[in-house]
């Protein structure tokens, strides 16, 4: 990790989705947490299913995606930001009501108004976090350009992005 950590605060990016987010969290100690990691299955579970996610289409990450978009999950996390995060909440959960478009979802609260993606600053460079799967086969053709917009997320691109102020407030702690 060492190596990736001098990759990012050089000027790169990393992307990491769904259960990949857990080893960079931890091992670069970032300012994010899992909030339904060790959650009782009898409090929260979701199977294969579609969210809906509120987009912030400001950000270049998010770029030609639509302000609501569907994103796949399957034991994906759902983040917060903690003291000393420097960067932008991309996507989110809607705060009231289920996200739930197809599929099964149980303790929807546990999602309300918590983050879908996130972009880390660290030294010069990213770290973008997706707590869904951007690439699960068939469904998500829109959220594909998410993978993609990332990948040219580079120095030139990202100096500027700030995303757009007051999209996101952490919801209250559990």
């Amino acid at each position: 990790m060492a190596g990736i950590d001098r990759f990012v605060r050089g000027g790169g990016t990393v992307v990491a989705w769904n259960q990949g987010t857990a080893s960079l969290i931890s091992a670069l100690q970032l300012p994010v947490r899992n909030v339904v990691a060790g959650v009782p299955r009898q409090e929260y579970f979701t199977g294969v299913s579609i969210m809906r996610a509120i987009v912030d289409t400001t950000h270049p990450v998010m770029a030609g995606m639509p302000a609501e978009a569907d994103v796949v999950v399957s034991g994906s996390p759902v983040f917060t930001t903690l003291d000393g995060f420097d960067g932008a909440v991309m996507a989110r959960y809607p705060a009231e009501g289920s996200p739930l478009r197809s599929g099964f979802l149980h303790g929807a609260e546990r999602m309300r108004g918590h983050a879908a993606a996130v972009d880390v600053r660290r030294g010069n460079g990213h770290i973008v976090l997706l707590a869904f799967q951007p690439q699960w086969r068939g469904q998500p053709h829109g959220t594909f350009r998410v993978v993609f917009n990332s990948a040219f997320y580079a120095r030139a691109v990202s100096a500027n992005a700030v995303g757009t102020a007051g999209f996101w407030t952490p919801p209250p702690a559990r």
